[in-house]
């Protein structure tokens, strides 16, 4: 006769639900994992989207700078900061500013002037012949996006100086 307490070891009733139960903590586990992962890999792709978003807007400033430089007639271009708040404004409203200057500085900085040359001979776009002045003027550009990400890109620009007709 058996003791009531002690069980036979043999009896299996039970162990195909012990078995379901494990096997569905372990596919759980899989995908939460999965889940997890295309998380991550949304956050990374949003991530890269601004960046490149920041960068294309730090890209189109210096166009901006340029085309300042390069279009005015005035005997010397304007070399004041250039900074606007809501440069690039993306679908959902949130602005990417842009500045002259440098990463670690909170106000714009003007564009410098860092040298310049003369030389002699004729110019086609002006038509004659002479003595003619260029400025070599030097900026950095800041796009900063509206999570504060920032990328900073410099440049240089070599321009005709003199007047009116350059």
């Amino acid at each position: 006769m058996k003791h009531p307490i002690i069980r036979d070891l043999r009896d299996e009733s039970g162990i195909a639900l012990l078995v379901a139960v494990v096997l569905m903590l372990m596919v759980s586990a899989i995908a939460l994992s999965a889940l997890d992962r295309a998380r991550q890999e949304n956050v990374g792709s949003s991530q890269d989207r601004r960046k490149i978003a920041t960068l294309l807007a730090a890209d189109a400033a210096l166009s901006v700078v340029q085309n300042r430089l390069l279009t005015d007639t005035s005997p010397f271009p304007d070399t004041s900061p250039v900074e606007e708040l809501s440069f690039m404004v993306a679908d959902n409203g949130l602005a990417t500013s842009m500045r002259t200057g440098e990463i670690g500085t909170s106000a714009a900085l003007p564009i410098l002037k860092v040298g310049g040359t003369v030389r002699e001979g004729g110019q086609l776009n002006i038509g004659g012949a002479g003595t003619f002045s260029y400025g070599v003027y030097r900026t950095g550009i800041v796009a900063q996006d509206p999570a504060g990400g920032s990328v900073q890109l410099n440049a240089q620009f070599t321009v005709l100086e003199g007047g009116a007709g350059y």
